[in-house]
């Protein structure tokens, strides 16, 4: 069901990954917004849609990260070069 779900975003333009773990998740997601050159100005701004996941880490560690915003207003993601959302792992894993 994940590869289903997957094709359909991916066909849609979205970029689906999967990881083990919060932490590899973080990690992940650390090294995601350095290699897309995340800044704090306009057109590299960085927007992350509150979720569950967001809950669950330690946000302070992430609030050091320049352009990097938790609160997605319409004008705010109108500058964004990446926009980052979460899913629940049994969404994903049935498709629905």
């Amino acid at each position: 069901m994940y590869e289903q779900f997957k094709a359909r975003a991916v066909g849609v333009g979205a970029e689906v990954h999967r990881v083990g773990s919060y932490s590899d998740a973080v990690a992940f997601v650390l090294s995601f917004l350095k290699q897309e050159g995340v800044a704090d100005t306009a057109g590299s701004y960085a927007v992350w849609a509150k979720g569950p996941f967001l809950e669950a880490v330690d946000q302070e560690s992430l609030t050091g990260i320049p352009g990097l915003s938790f609160e997605v207003t319409r004008e705010r993601a109108a500058q964004a070069k990446v926009g980052i959302s979460d899913m629940s792992y049994a969404v994903a894993d049935t498709g629905s």
